[in-house]
């Protein structure tokens, strides 16, 4: 799979590994962040969302972001 902007995704799982293996969150510093969300709606089911920004004390706001599973 490749990004809007060209980037390769390679999304695959072991079977043989003993553990589950998981992750919470995948940060992303993208141009164009409405491309990317659509990217991941298009090719993962993700639903798009919000999470506030927690560094953002002095300016509140929330971060548009999606939901497969864990936040992206």
């Amino acid at each position: 799979m490749l990004t809007p902007d060209g980037v390769r995704v390679e999304v695959y799982g072991q079977p043989a590994v003993p553990e589950p293996i998981f992750v919470t969150h995948v940060y992303y510093y993208v141009p164009d962040v409405p491309a990317i969300r659509a990217w991941y709606v298009d090719m993962f089911g993700a639903n798009p969302s919000r999470r506030p920004c927690v560094a953002c004390i002095s300016q509140p706001r929330m971060h548009p972001t999606v939901d497969i599973g864990m936040s992206i």
